[in-house]
């Protein structure tokens, strides 16, 4: 009797072993399968950090386009910085400010089944920085100021929900249900997994901070070869000679983001 419970406890032991290796293997296959996903941008070579002015220098919102105004030159001669940009919301980290819209002319969903569109304000050379192709349209450049006329960029996914099978450029819309100005759209950008690898790229806008600041913004440097965070010790000396003040919080690679992701 002993022998044979004995042999029982081996044969489960081997298939309770067995189940554990297969259910390892589809454990890691499918965290293979998320990792090559196309995330919408390039993470290798980026670093970020965050930067939130605060305090009477940067009451108002001149102040606050006029720092990241001033910052984006600076750090974009740095050696081995290839390009800039600003973001407020950090693709699969930071997000939450969504909302519903308006469409000129009327909406083609019911009104028990609006998109939530989220948004992101956007500087400097944002879209070339994390390598988000625009497919339609262009970026924001010079002309898009304060008191020009308000523009917006959409991902893919967005501009065909607002406006299936059609150009969207130069379409307008609302940005919520009360507003009574309107916004024009001039690109569309390649969609982005801004919640994760494992989730669907949401319905996104983009908005220039130059024509509509936003305080807190994490900046993103791409550099040349090697550790992207070398240059983060000259990226501090050049804040520091704007605001000595200003710390620069939560620095961290592109990569590791997106691993944080999975």
């Amino acid at each position: 009797g002993g022998r044979r419970f004995g042999n029982s406890l081996v044969v489960i032991e081997i298939a309770l072993a067995f189940t554990l290796l297969v259910g390892a293997g589809l454990l890691v296959k499918n965290l293979l399968a998320l990792q090559a996903r196309d995330t919408g941008f390039v993470s290798e070579g980026l670093v970020t950090f965050d930067l939130a002015p605060t305090g009477p220098r940067y009451a108002t919102s001149v102040a606050q386009r006029e720092f990241f105004r001033d910052l984006a030159p600076k750090l974009a001669t740095l050696p081995g910085v290839t390009s800039v940009g600003f973001t407020s919301h950090l693709p699969m980290q930071d997000f939450g400010w969504n909302g519903e819209v308006r469409l000129e002319g009327g909406n083609p969903w019911p009104a028990d089944a609006a998109p939530l569109v989220e948004r992101m304000w956007i500087g400097a050379d944002y879209f070339k920085t994390m390598r988000t192709d625009i497919v339609r349209g262009r970026a924001f450049d010079d002309r898009d100021r304060d008191g020009a006329p308000f523009v917006v960029i959409l991902s893919e996914r967005t501009a065909e929900k607002f406006w299936p099978g059609q150009n969207p450029i130069g379409r307008r819309f609302f940005r919520n249900a009360s507003t009574n100005s309107p916004v024009e759209v001039i690109g569309v950008a390649r969609d982005v997994r801004t919640f994760g690898l494992a989730r669907t790229s949401p319905y996104l806008m983009y908005i220039s901070i130059n024509q509509e600041s936003f305080r807190a913004m994490t900046v993103v440097l791409r550099s040349q070869g090697g550790d992207p965070t070398t240059v983060i010790p000259a990226a501090r000396k050049v804040v520091a000679s704007i605001d000595p003040l200003l710390p620069m919080a939560r620095l961290q690679t592109m990569t590791d983001v997106v691993g944080r992701s999975v």
